[in-house]
């Protein structure tokens, strides 16, 4: 069985794979969300690039020859999407999923109002009298935005925004709907990529702010109808 080869955050990766699917495809039924792709598979949108390094693959498509120049493809860059390998492949990643990228938000773009209620959920005073917060997060469609408060004052400690992890699964809704819709298993897996990018901007304040994570008490998310709903790893 011929393998796909590639080195991601400094390892290499080998994946073995069975002949006529396409790098995406192979890349898709792994774990690794190595491409970025707006169109989930179809060539519109020319974002899944990579570079054959060794190994013969099939000839570029009309959408490669769309999206990319003469001297892209003569130097071996093609779509993930679209490039079948015929044998043994290298590759090499040019626009690999990567961590996000927390940052506070600029004051003139709050959006997050004390959605949380101002009081903790544990009224009993604690010897050491240790802080309780809640988190407001703004689940969007491109970013999500998150604000931590201190209960009782209901002071704005601290806040974050970063890429929404779903993006990975369509540049739109209707994209990631259609494909929650597929299966149980793709379904699944967009909310949990929902749910590492929120964990991520939290583990990113903790680490950098040292904010006690155990001390959220509250976590009000809101957003609109489709983006809740590919929260709830339910198939539509």
């Amino acid at each position: 069985m011929p393998i796909l080869s590639f080195v991601q955050e400094e390892k290499e990766q080998q994946i073995f794979f069975e002949l006529g699917a396409t790098i995406r495809e192979i890349l898709d039924k792994t774990n690794i969300m190595a491409t970025i792709s707006g169109c989930r598979g179809n060539g519109a949108c020319g974002l899944c690039i990579v570079q054959i390094i060794e190994g013969e693959v099939n000839k570029p498509q009309l959408n490669e020859q769309f999206h990319l120049s003469d001297d892209q493809i003569n130097h071996g860059i093609r779509l993930a999407c679209q490039t079948k390998p015929l044998e043994n492949v290298q590759i090499a990643l040019l626009y690999y999923v990567c961590e996000s990228n927390w940052k506070r938000i600029p004051e003139n773009e709050y959006i997050l109002d004390t959605a949380v209620n101002s009081q903790p959920l544990n009224n009993k005073k604690t010897e050491n009298k240790r802080k309780s917060y809640g988190v407001s997060i703004d689940l969007g469609t491109t970013n999500i935005s998150l604000a931590v408060w201190e209960l009782g004052k209901m002071l704005r400690v601290t806040d974050r925004q970063g890429l929404n992890g779903q993006y990975c699964f369509g540049a739109d809704v209707i994209t990631r709907l259609t494909a929650a819709c597929e299966s149980v298993e793709n379904a699944k897996k967009i909310a949990i990529t929902t749910q590492k990018s929120i964990e991520e901007a939290l583990l990113d304040i903790a680490i950098r702010e040292f904010i006690d994570l155990e001390a959220i008490e509250q976590v009000v998310i809101v957003g609109n109808t489709a983006m809740l709903t590919l929260l709830s790893e339910k198939k539509l």
